[in-house]
Order: C-alpha cells, then sequence, then structure tokens
C-alpha cells in the first residue's frame, strides 16, 4: 500500500483534530504499530480526505536520535503493513520526562496524600450478584499522618470497648450473684451441686 505525495495537488488538506473521526483508512493501525516501537511514547498520523497521509507526529524519550527514530517508523511500516511512508513526513519531538501517565498520576496521589488528610483514588461501579443491585468500592489514599490518627483511634476503641464489656459483664454477673444470695436459686435450676434450703 503506497501512498503519493499530497504536496502534488494543492487543493487536498488534512483532516482537522478534534473529536472523534472515523478511521476508514486504517491509520489506528499505523498509529498502534508506531508507538510500540521502543522510545516512542505516542504518535499521530494526519490524512487527507482521499487517505494519503499528509503528516506522522511523534513523541520520544530525550536518548532517541531523531533519524534513527524515523528509520525505524520507515522499517516497521514497510515491514509490518507494506506501507511505504517518505521520511520527510515524519516530525519527531522529544520530552525528558519518560514516566507513563499512570506512575505521574501515582506520584500525583502519593504527593497530595502526604498533604491533605484523606485523598479521592478511584471509584469502581459495577452490578452486583443481587438483581438491581450495584456494588461501589471506593478507594481513597491517606496520608502518613492520618494512618498513625486512624491506628490509635482503632486502639483506643478497642480497650475502651474491650474495657465497657468486661464491666458491664462483670455488674452482671454481680447482680445476679446478688439476687442469688437474696431470693435464694430458683427451685428449677439444674445445677446438681447446689442443695435445697
Amino acid at each position: 500500500m503506497t501512498h503519493t505525495n499530497p504536496s502534488s495537488s494543492s487543493e487536498q488538506e488534512p483532516l482537522p483534530l478534534g473529536g472523534p473521526t472515523p478511521d476508514p483508512w486504517g491509520m489506528k493501525r499505523v498509529e498502534n504499530l508506531i508507538t510500540a516501537l521502543t522510545g516512542i511514547l505516542s504518535a499521530r498520523v494526519v490524512t487527507t480526505p482521499l487517505g494519503e497521509v499528509s503528516e506522522v507526529h511523534v513523541l520520544t524519550r530525550s536518548d532517541m536520535q531523531p533519524k534513527q527514530v524515523v528509520r525505524n517508523i520507515e522499517s516497521a511500516l514497510m515491514a509490518q503493513l507494506g506501507f511505504k511512508i517518505d521520511h520527510r513526513k515524519i516530525s519527531v519531538a522529544q520530552t525528558a520526562d519518560v514516566r507513563p501517565i499512570q506512575a505521574l498520576q501515582e506520584e500525583a496521589i502519593s504527593e497530595r496524600s502526604k498533604r491533605r488528610v484523606v485523598v479521592f483514588k478511584g471509584l469502581e461501579v459495577r452490578p452486583a450478584e443481587r438483581p438491581q443491585r450495584v456494588q461501589v468500592r471506593v478507594t481513597l489514599a491517606f496520608g502518613v499522618g492520618m494512618a498513625v490518627v486512624l491506628s490509635a483511634l482503632g486502639l483506643f476503641l478497642y480497650v475502651r470497648v474491650g474495657h465497657d464489656l468486661m464491666n458491664g459483664i462483670d455488674m452482671e454477673l454481680r447482680s445476679r450473684a446478688r439476687s442469688d444470695d437474696l431470693f435464694g436459686k430458683p427451685a428449677n435450676s439444674k445445677d446438681p451441686s447446689t442443695k435445697a434450703r
């Protein structure tokens, strides 16, 4: 599949950017192949209304040589898709920050969680097992200070509730013991160790 140089016909213009456009010429496949190459972070292929490639824009890491990137793109397109492209249509831009967007987002969340008490991290909504129900999972990131506060609160509640529970049980047992002493054991008591008075 060979495309001609669009500069030979002056009335052809590239498709405008913006919004989802149909891909009748299969340029997404070309973009996917280009972005799969080593060192390439993203790629866009601009076509004319007739499907001819007018421009190829790629963003690479700063350690990649632009001429080598162009040769790699030409070779990959020819070998994989049988697609010949003029090297002058390929423009290469380089960036110093090469981390994927997900890593950048996680770092930003981590930084924000250090400054704030609680940071919203994610939301997942899916159907539940029961009909007309959904399950919602909210993921929050806590700063170190908040983790310490929550741990201390948990320990306090554990000790306090445990202490109150033990006091309540002790009071109930004492109350029962006093009532047994005052009124005697109930007649239907099945305890063989107690003797009738």
